[in-house]
């Protein structure tokens, strides 16, 4: 599951203070990498190359695993303060509820 929270609400735009992304659960990822070296030639699967495929999926899920997965978060901004408090403070692995989004 995904968590995206926006927060705080705000009058004016951009209509919200920040928003914080983060994974609940660490991600799997599963993809064919492949590669195009000039736009117009057939794409090379890294497939080919044994052990490639396998290094990159697992390099990407250690890179998210220590940046986005529960309690790490991304979290961006878009104003200072809202009220004196920092925006922040308002963002990030604390929940206030959930909405889960399966596809």
């Amino acid at each position: 599951p995904i968590q995206f929270q926006v927060a705080p609400l705000l009058r004016d735009a951009p209509y919200v203070g920040g928003y914080a992304f983060l994974f609940m659960e660490p991600p799997i990822i599963r993809h064919d990498f492949k590669l195009q070296p000039i736009p117009g030639m057939p794409s090379l699967s890294l497939s080919y190359v044994p052990g490639l495929a396998s290094f990159l999926s697992s390099f990407l899920s250690s890179m998210l695993r220590d940046m986005m997965v529960f309690p790490k978060a991304v979290v961006s901004a878009l104003v200072e303060e809202k009220d004196g408090v920092s925006v922040q403070s308002m963002l990030g692995p604390q929940q206030l509820g959930t909405l889960q989004v399966k596809v």
